[in-house]
């Protein structure tokens, strides 16, 4: 993971390629402030954050993800996990981004006709056990196509999750989007991979009805701020801009409420005269048998937020 992370660079903002991949893919992560690599045994998408994240007791539970995003942007997914005796558990999902449609026009003003661009994602992924440590790691293959210029990669996750053999304590870390170009989408502006560090941790206290997570990511590039940005307390601040707070509320074993915050979103996004929701996020999650689902809402903007919906189906439970 050391030597993947010697050619990263740091990421200034319209010169990364690919970003929709640290997009929140579902609801349950995008209720807990969008970043979450530690929430083992929750949800069987999470493993497209931390492949470490797989589990056996989510096999077989196919999972469609949708997340709403203003102006018609939509950012769907869907997964599978399925144990073979031999080959151990693998897991693959499909993600796929859609701007909506936009009008395009020539460099005089003439019409060109609309147009819709789109990334995506075909990821593999693949989880080993030792002892209370779990190893995984995820190949993807990631695209984007913008009105006739399209471009394509290979990445890979690689992940490890440590699970308390007693309390309901997990540690995970992951290096994700390590990997090549094979066609950029301009050739003459060079373009960089969404490489990121990532560490996190949940825990579970015994007489709680709470589950707390808290993440710090894009740990390769210490100055988050933005150009021309002024900051009162500059180290605090581009501190909390690496840390995502997740809480759970465990009502019981069918209802859970999400909370989240986001600093780093809070600070890109919000208006000086008018912060909104921006940064926070609220979710609930429904569970039965057969069948679990997860409505979150998300702040990003006055202009706009996001809603994100994930059904996931124990195909277990109903086919007995």
């Amino acid at each position: 993971m050391l030597l993947a992370s010697i050619g990263a660079t740091a990421q200034q903002a319209g010169t990364t390629a690919y970003t929709f991949l640290n997009m929140p893919y579902g609801a349950k992560i995008g209720g807990l402030g969008g970043v979450n690599i530690s929430l083992y045994g929750n949800d069987p998408t999470l493993f497209l954050s931390n492949p470490a994240l797989a589990s056996d007791s989510l096999t077989q539970r196919p999972t469609v993800n949708y997340t709403a995003f203003p102006t018609g942007v939509g950012l769907s997914s869907a997964t599978y996990s399925h144990s073979f005796k031999k080959g151990g558990l693998w897991s693959a999902g499909v993600q796929y981004l859609s701007y909506g449609k936009i009008e395009g026009y020539d460099n005089t003003g003439v019409s060109t006709g609309s147009f819709t661009p789109n990334d995506y994602a075909i990821i593999i992924s693949h989880v080993r056990t030792s002892n209370n440590i779990r190893f995984g790691a995820s190949i993807k293959q990631v695209g984007t196509n913008i009105a006739g210029f399209a471009s394509s990669a290979t990445l890979v996750d690689m992940g490890g999750l440590f699970v308390h053999p007693s309390q309901r304590f997990t540690v995970g870390l992951t290096v994700k989007n390590v990997g090549f170009q094979w066609q950029q989408i301009s050739e003459t502006i060079e373009t960089s991979l969404p490489f990121d560090v990532q560490l996190g941790a949940s825990v579970k206290p015994l007489y709680m009805p709470f589950r707390f997570s808290l993440t710090f990511y894009q740990l390769n590039q210490w100055d988050l701020t933005l150009p021309n940005e002024t900051i009162t307390n500059s180290f605090a601040d581009n501190l909390m801009r690496h840390i995502v707070i997740g809480t759970e509320l465990l009502i019981n074993k069918h209802i859970n409420i999400l909370f989240g915050y986001n600093h780093l979103r809070k600070r890109e996004l919000k208006l000086e005269e008018a912060g909104g929701f921006s940064g926070f996020s609220l979710g609930l999650n429904i569970k039965t048998k057969a069948f679990e689902f997860v409505y979150a809402y998300g702040g990003y903007n006055v202009a706009g937020n996001a809603n994100m919906f994930t059904l996931s189906v124990d195909m277990n439970q109903l086919v007995k």
